[in-house]
């Protein structure tokens, strides 16, 4: 029988192909949500169907109970389904079949401390709001105006701008962009979506959204966690990544690699994902045709501004023209990769097991630093408190420093370690330690 039809004939499409393509697999339960309104948009509906959104929607929804019941409108079996059939529908992937082999949710929403902390937060974002305030749009509009002011003179040529202009980009891009795609800037889901695309020198919104939302923030650090598996043929940040006689060197050409970090997210990734349908373990998520096009004309127009136009201007000797075509994108690319590297990646939050408690995992594998300094805050977007933002990533990034100490706080009540630097050469240190001791560390060392 039938595990999902029990008995009921089955429809023309198999039921294994209707299971992976239609349906959202959340707390051992399988649900229809493609007729759901959700208030986060279709966007965010679009990410969790097909695979197990479990720690999704926990980690999304932390401030009320509303969302479970109006989850249970859309079930479409009240019993968990047998492990054997599971494995057989969904295969062994991250995003279709973790069903508790990854994070133990319903312990954890029981534990004391996910209780406390769920207290406390909501305390705090009740005063203060989960979306963009009047600050924020200060700061941004402010990043803007530095962005169209050094505009100009980057077109014309001038070297100064060549180096200031992509600072620039970055601070706006980054103080916008991150907090969009966790649907965090505004209230209406249309504009946080919107705002996802209109920085194409960071990732195209589809690919970001299989790398950062879906992968990397629900299994942070872990197997299936894709920025465990970005260019390691190129450097080594964790003993489970295969040792090759290179990477004794690597902390020698460290800085080479920064500088091609966002290219290959940007890019190379794309084209990864549209080949083999996933991103590492991340089953590709549905997508219209148009949306395709309207993807492939972006990353050609993304292409285009960094890469072509600098040729283009009649003005600009060859050599100019080079360095406008490379210097940039490869500033843009350090940004990047300092902001997102030494967050997770440091000797005290890799390669130290997975707590099958989804927050305290978050907490281990996360490194805060500098979380009283505006420059830092500001230049980072907010990743500089990274910790706080993988506990609570639908809460735009302005409000996670008045939810910082109470973290920190809570942390040392209930003996967990919360990673955190002072000052950004000590964070920066961390990250470098790590690499060192896994240069030359084989896997069963």
């Amino acid at each position: 029988m039938d595990p999902i039809n029990q008995g009921q004939p089955t429809k023309e499409k198999p039921i294994k192909e209707e299971l992976q393509s239609n349906v959202t697999y959340i707390d051992g339960k399988v649900y229809d949500l493609r007729k759901f309104k959700h208030p986060g948009g279709d966007a965010a509906i679009n990410l969790a169907i097909g695979r197990d959104a479990t720690s999704m929607f926990h980690s999304y929804h932390p401030f009320n109970d509303k969302h479970v019941k109006i989850l249970s409108k859309y079930k479409i079996r009240d019993e968990l389904l047998p492990s054997d059939y599971v494995s057989e529908v969904f295969g062994k992937q991250v995003d279709d079949a973790s069903f508790g082999d990854i994070f133990d949710w319903p312990t954890t929403l029981q534990s004391p401390f996910y209780t406390e902390l769920r207290d406390e937060a909501r305390k705090v974002f009740k005063v203060t709001g989960t979306k963009a305030n009047f600050k924020r749009w200060t700061q941004i509009l402010c990043a803007l105006a530095c962005v169209l002011f050094i505009l100009p003179f980057y077109v014309k040529g001038y070297w100064a701008a060549m180096f200031l202009f992509p600072l620039a980009y970055w601070v706006l891009g980054v103080n916008t962009f991150h907090d969009a795609s966790h649907f965090s800037l505004f209230k209406n889901q249309t504009l946080n979506h919107y705002f996802t695309h209109i920085f194409p020198a960071f990732a195209s919104s589809h690919t970001w959204y299989h790398q950062h939302v879906i992968g990397h923030h629900q299994y942070t650090n872990t197997e299936e966690d894709p920025d465990m598996h970005h260019g390691t043929f190129l450097w080594r940040y964790t003993i489970a990544t295969k040792h090759r006689w290179y990477f004794r060197f690597q902390i020698y050409y460290l800085f080479a690699v920064w500088s091609i970090v966002v290219f290959y997210v940007a890019f190379v990734q794309d084209i990864f994902l549209t080949i083999k349908g996933r991103y590492d373990q991340i089953r590709k998520a549905p997508q219209t045709r148009t949306q395709f096009f309207a993807q492939l004309a972006w990353r050609l127009f993304a292409a285009y501004t960094i890469y072509v136009w600098p040729f283009m201007m009649s003005e600009f000797s060859w050599f100019k023209a080079i360095a406008f075509a490379t210097l940039p994108y490869t500033i843009f690319s350090y940004c990047f990769s300092f902001c997102s590297q030494i967050n997770h990646i440091t000797e005290m939050t890799v390669d130290n097991g997975q707590d099958k408690n989804w927050y305290k995992h978050q907490i281990k594998t996360s490194h805060t630093f500098c979380p009283d300094s505006d420059f830092w805050y500001i230049f980072t977007g907010g990743l500089n408190l990274q910790v706080e933002h993988h506990l609570f990533p639908g809460v735009n990034s302005i409000h996670l420093r008045e939810i910082q100490p109470i973290v920190q706080a809570l942390c040392e009540k209930h003996r967990i370690q919360y990673i955190l630097s002072k000052t950004a050469s000590e964070a920066f240190t961390k990250h470098i330690n790590q690499l060192v001791k896994v240069s030359n560390l084989q896997p069963s060392e």
